[in-house]
């Protein structure tokens, strides 16, 4: 790998640049979502959350727990009698 600031060859495990001393920080790999095959008769719903970032599964839960809390209180408005 080369230091990006003034393009020097790096050890694969430094963490500074030997030749300009800037702090080299690798550009993360991000994970692309597999696209969801909508010709199929079922998602694979699991494989789906295991490749999501830590913030995208945090909104999936808060979304999913908001329909489901929805969910609830629409059930309960019709069983339970208002006084």
């Amino acid at each position: 790998m080369y230091c990006k600031y003034c393009g020097t060859q790096l050890a694969e495990d430094s963490v500074f640049c030997h030749s300009c001393g800037k702090r080299y920080k690798p550009e993360k790999q991000k994970t692309k979502l597999p696209e969801l095959d909508e010709s199929r008769e079922y998602v694979d719903v699991e494989a789906y959350i295991k490749n999501m970032g830590a913030f995208r599964k945090l909104c999936f839960l808060i979304v999913m727990g908001a329909a489901a809390l929805w969910a609830g209180i629409l059930v309960l408005g019709f069983f339970v009698p208002m006084q």
